[in-house]
């Protein structure tokens, strides 16, 4: 089974970034489902049924507090073919963070993830001939606010790739400590 370790992001969010890269769609551009939009924070790959426990106990290496993550801005990766995404302007560190530990835990395992992590939330991806469009699109949006959220968890997750797209399910949750969160469940930052 294919695994990846992610923030979740809520509903709210999702809708906004969705909506904001709506106009992109077709042409070479294809947005992420709403449903499926998060944060990935480490790759695992595919992973045997057996081994899921193991790798599911990197999350006991995580002992953040929950806190604020905020997008702004859009930018993209690779030419020609490519993602375009939303910036994390805030909250960065603490994913890089998390991200790193995650990465360590897998590494004991013997899964190493060989692309740096950079914080950002993936909203489409392109091909050829979508360039211009998409440099548009992040020009107009360089310092759009697209709002923030409250991470509270860190979630391993299963993607199972079909004709339609990838369709994600949740393995485990793992609920950062509450001790700095002002109270919310997950609730938009506007």
């Amino acid at each position: 089974m294919r695994l990846f370790f992610a923030v979740d992001l809520p509903k709210e969010t999702r809708d906004r970034l969705f909506d904001a890269a709506s106009g992109l769609a077709g042409e070479g551009v294809t947005l992420v489902k709403r449903e499926n939009i998060h944060i990935t924070l480490a790759f695992v790959g595919e992973t045997q049924e057996s081994r899921v426990g193991r790798v599911s106990s990197v999350l006991h290496g995580i002992d953040s507090c929950g806190f604020e993550c905020r997008m702004r801005g859009a930018g993209s990766f690779g030419r020609g073919h490519g993602v375009l995404f939303a910036r994390i302007a805030e909250g960065g560190s603490e994913l890089a963070a998390i991200s790193g530990r995650l990465s360590e835990g897998l590494a004991r395992l013997g899964i190493v993830e060989t692309r740096a992590f950079k914080p950002h939330v993936t909203i489409a991806r392109f091909g050829e001939g979508a360039g211009a469009k998409v440099s548009e699109f992040i020009r107009d949006r360089s310092d759009t606010d697209f709002g923030g959220f409250m991470c509270e968890g860190v979630t391993l997750k299963r993607s199972v790739l079909t004709s339609d797209g990838p369709v994600y399910s949740d393995i485990i949750v793992k609920p950062l400590s509450s001790a700095l969160l002002p109270g919310s469940s997950r609730s938009p930052l506007l």
